[in-house]
């Protein structure tokens, strides 16, 4: 029982750092038009779901192709989950850790905070970094 616990309190903590390290990524990327658009956050998590979903489609069918036979379902400590979906959800949460963190200008990153932040960030004002 206290294994289970311990596995699922790492799983809700691998996807919010994921999806954080996703949003992170996003705000410092993002052109943001006058529309509306989702939130940071959303967004992110849309795209785990996403990643994740592209991942199963592409196992599935190669088991498929190679004629792989996979139980739909798997008993593992007391948890019954399909191997597919848990493979491809691992593969969307660890994925953002093994990308390198994307580069931008100092110009870019300051409007990113004052557009996402209450007050911009004070800090890089006053010292430029």
């Amino acid at each position: 029982m206290v294994v289970k616990v311990f596995l699922a309190l790492v799983l809700v903590v691998l996807c919010v750092l994921s999806v954080r390290r996703r949003a992170r990524v996003r705000a410092l990327l993002a052109d943001l038009p006058m529309e509306t658009k989702p939130s940071i956050i959303s967004a992110a998590i849309m795209e785990l779901i996403a990643v994740a979903g592209g991942v199963y489609i592409a196992l599935t069918a190669v088991t498929s192709f190679l004629a792989v036979e996979v139980p739909d379902r798997v008993l593992w400590m007391g948890l019954r989950f399909n191997p597919l979906a848990a493979i491809s959800m691992l593969v969307a949460v660890v994925l953002p850790f093994t990308q390198p963190e994307p580069q931008v200008s100092l110009g870019r990153a300051q409007e990113t905070l004052n557009r996402h932040l209450p007050g911009g960030n004070t800090r890089m004002r006053r010292t430029g970094r």
